[in-house]
């Protein structure tokens, strides 16, 4: 039923309790009022620059700390100010004030509550020293609520870093700047030195005996960063790689192409970049800066073929490597702007009486059956064949007559006349042929068409003979015994064997009666062979006979 000691506004916001019951009416104290008062400072020993500095009082009730209590301080010196004179306590129950002087000596403070006073607390005003801090410029394009440094566990930005800190003669100052101070993302003040009244150490973190006034100045060099990039990305490896450097450091850059990647060259982006072809190069840091190696990309070259069929071996050599027709079409890849250097074959022979003989080529630049030419892009070189086919031309038999044209090799498609003049006495039977479209028959002069191999045979019938004789001569006729072909013939010259075409025909004459001996003729009597029937007449000769 009491109000909570600790909150002097429990009372108002404590709800309303009903207690039934019967109540004895007395007067009696519920809580005890005593209340206390410490006093304290931060240090005993203040320098005596005329800035305030803080003293706290802390005000209990019952041990617990009061909120809204009055504290009234003072000093026991005019040579020393106190502000704010009174001060209401936190809900800590903290109140706080401060003391200043310009005086050398001691200064002694109270504090006072609802009639009770503090302890005293003495703050020796001594001699000090000035710590100077003078920042750079361009410690200024930090972003504002960076810490830059701190000065006796104090943190600070560049806005709020005091010029000028007073402190205690002989005291201990401690400072500490940041090592690395972000400007922004490409952008960066990287600690180089401190310098105090002009002596230089490296340390960032630096503790001093406040002797003298001093001047602080921290030293940073401006660093920018440079990225360096490769496209496409894994197409080389470049130096150096992507980070800070110093303002106007020279940098080299080069670069390394991996696989058939080729260079093409730098882009740079930036004050003092580098934009060009030189492999090896440098760029000066005046900002951030962006450098790209590019490079071109292997290049695919496919080489086809027209269509064939029964070929083996080699039909093209590329660069020294050789394929086969089953390996077409194929694909190689190249460095950009390397020399590529094929080589097709021809002809190229397929099945029996046929082969396939280089006509054109097409694509990548490329021309002729054998030759070079640079990739510069993706491309397919594609070479076209002519098909041919075998053309056998024949007599017999082989003497038996001159045909034309010789055997050879043809286009397919191609219409080919073809002819024949008979040897003597070799009669023309016909043409004896083979092939898709080849020609059958007793003409001596033909065409053909050359859609498959083809073989065409003139045929010719042999020289027949005829032989003519006589009987019961004993070759003692004298004078003519036999006219053939107009021709006469005397005993001497029987037997008579006469070469003919097959088919050619013979005129003949016996002579009737043939002188012999002295009184002695010889008459015909009768005659056989080769289908002869009369003393004279003629024949047709188809084969080798005899007349008689």
């Amino acid at each position: 039923m009491a109000p909570n000691p600790f909150n002097v506004t429990s009372c108002e916001t404590a709800s309303r309790q009903i207690y039934p019951g019967n109540f004895n009416a007395h007067a009696a104290p519920l809580i005890s009022t005593t209340t206390g008062v410490t006093l304290s400072a931060n240090e005993s020993r203040f320098p005596a620059d005329g800035t305030y500095d803080s003293v706290y009082a802390i005000v209990k009730m019952l041990g617990y700390p009061l909120k809204g209590a009055t504290v009234n301080f003072t000093v026991n010196t005019t040579n020393a100010k106190v502000y704010p004179l009174s001060s209401a306590s936190n809900s800590r129950g903290i109140a706080t004030s401060g003391v200043s002087s310009t005086h050398v000596g001691n200064v002694t403070v109270y504090a006072d509550f609802a009639n009770t006073t503090s302890n005293p607390v003495v703050i020796d005003f001594v001699p000090y020293v000035s710590f100077h801090f003078s920042l750079p410029s361009i410690m200024s394009h930090v972003p504002t609520s960076t810490i830059i440094a701190k000065i006796n566990g104090v943190s600070y930005t560049y806005s709020t870093m005091p010029s000028y800190l007073n402190v205690s003669m002989n005291s201990t100052v401690r400072y500490n700047f940041s090592n690395i101070l972000q400007i922004n993302t490409t952008a960066r003040l990287v600690f180089k030195n401190v310098t105090v009244n002009g002596v230089p150490t490296t340390s960032a973190n630096n503790t001093v005996i406040a002797s003298t006034n001093s001047t602080v100045v921290p030293h940073y060099t401006l660093q920018y960063y440079v990225t360096t990039a490769v496209s496409p990305s894994g197409a080389g490896t470049v130096s150096p790689s992507s980070g800070y450097f110093n303002q106007s450091q020279y940098v080299p850059i080069s670069e390394t192409p991996s696989g058939l990647n080729v260079f093409d060259n730098w882009t740079g982006a930036g004050s003092g970049s580098y934009t060009g072809n030189a492999a090896s190069s440098s760029i000066v840091v005046n900002g951030a800066i962006t450098e790209t190696a590019n490079y071109y990309s292997p290049i695919n070259i496919t080489f086809d073929i027209s269509s064939m069929s029964g070929t083996s071996g080699t039909v093209l050599t590329v660069d020294g490597n050789n394929y086969a027709y089953s390996q077409f079409p194929f694909t190689i890849t190249v460095s950009h702007g390397s020399t590529v250097t094929y080589s097709y074959t021809s002809p190229i022979n397929g099945t029996s009486g046929t082969r396939y003989v280089f006509s054109s080529l097409t694509g990548c630049g490329a021309s002729g059956q054998s030759a070079s030419f640079t990739a510069t892009s993706t491309c397919t070189v594609s070479a076209s064949y002519t098909t041919q086919y075998y053309l056998t031309m024949a007599a017999s038999p082989s003497n038996g007559g001159t045909i034309s044209p010789s055997s050879g090799w043809y286009n397919s498609g191609a219409i080919v006349s073809i002819n024949e003049t008979n040897a003597t006495n070799y009669a023309f039977e016909g043409w004896t042929g083979t092939g898709s479209v080849n020609y059958t028959g007793t003409s001596t002069t033909a065409s053909i068409t050359m859609d498959s191999p083809i073989f065409e045979t003139a045929d010719y019938h042999t020289p027949q003979t005829i032989t003519f004789t006589t009987s019961s001569m004993a070759g003692t006729g004298t004078g003519t015994i036999l006219t053939v072909n107009s021709k006469a013939y005397n005993a001497s010259s029987i037997p008579l064997v006469i070469g003919i075409p097959y088919g050619g025909s013979v005129s003949y004459a016996y002579q009737s009666p043939i002188s012999g001996s002295t009184g002695t003729q010889y008459i015909y009597n009768a005659i056989s062979g080769c289908g002869t029937s009369a003393q004279s007449g003629s024949v047709t000769v188809t084969s080798n006979c005899t007349v008689t």
